[in-house]
């Protein structure tokens, strides 16, 4: 069995769960200067696909609290 992962509709959706996934993560440094540096395997992602995240003051799902900030114990 051969598994094709690039043909359009695999990327299109690929692309889709980031964008999804973007909406509740803490990238706004992609959007400012930071592609060229991800910080983890998921930002890695997103670079590789070209998925920009949305401006945060425009997002549908708004960060939780404690999303992205310091650690709290």
């Amino acid at each position: 069995m051969a598994v094709q992962d690039r043909v359009p509709r695999a990327v299109e959706n690929r692309k889709g769960v980031l964008r999804l996934l973007l909406e509740r993560y803490p990238g706004e440094h992609l959007r400012n200067g930071g592609r060229g540096r991800p910080r983890n395997e998921f930002e890695e992602y997103v670079v590789r696909y070209g998925v920009v995240p949305t401006p945060q003051a425009e997002r549908t799902l708004v960060l939780r609290h404690g999303d992205g900030g310091p650690a709290t114990r």
